[in-house]
């Protein structure tokens, strides 16, 4: 095999993100979510994404509504669910959650995601419809600042009362 010339100024190899634990996003109010914002690495269609669950003290009434959302001006999502799919099973503590296809209209046969790449938006996680003593947790990596800023386009957020990003590394996949 030949080298081969990599064009621009060579290769950036990041750091590896170390962790030792995982730190976990409590939503347990209406209106509460969590966001990881990222860019779209290449130019297709987005129609999943999955993540973990931490403690689940209790499983949403009426599920969660998993949605891509575009970003606002201040780096934050813009509150409207482009994209969406609610699920209502499986949702218990320390488990990997797949809700499935991600559409326009929340079904199997709803229009998927369109993205460029490099494309910043967001995979929100939320309550469908909040009933009081919903309350779970959405598990994060506990990771230094330093290996944060590293990924620092990607990164989770909680929304309380405003949006607030956490020093953590995400669990998309």
């Amino acid at each position: 095999m030949a080298f081969v010339s990599l064009p621009g100024e060579g290769l950036w190899v990041p750091k590896p993100i170390v962790y030792s634990a995982y730190s976990n996003l409590l939503i347990d109010a209406s209106g509460e979510r969590v966001a990881i914002t990222f860019d779209a690495p290449l130019t297709g269609t987005l129609d999943s994404f999955e993540f973990r669950l931490g403690t689940v003290t209790q499983a949403p009434v009426n599920g969660l509504r998993c949605s891509f959302q575009d970003i606002n001006s201040a780096g934050n999502p813009d509150g409207i669910d482009d994209q969406f799919r609610v699920i209502t099973t499986g949702l218990t503590s320390s488990t990997w959650v797949a809700p499935g296809l991600v559409t326009a209209d929340g079904t199997d046969t709803g229009i998927k995601r369109s993205v460029t790449a490099g494309q910043r938006l967001a995979a929100v996680i939320s309550f469908d419809n909040f009933v009081a003593g919903d309350a779970l947790e959405i598990s994060m990596v506990s990771t230094s600042t330093t290996n944060v800023e590293v990924v620092g386009r990607c990164f989770p957020a909680l929304f309380t009362a405003s949006w607030s990003r956490q020093a953590l590394g995400s669990i998309l996949r």
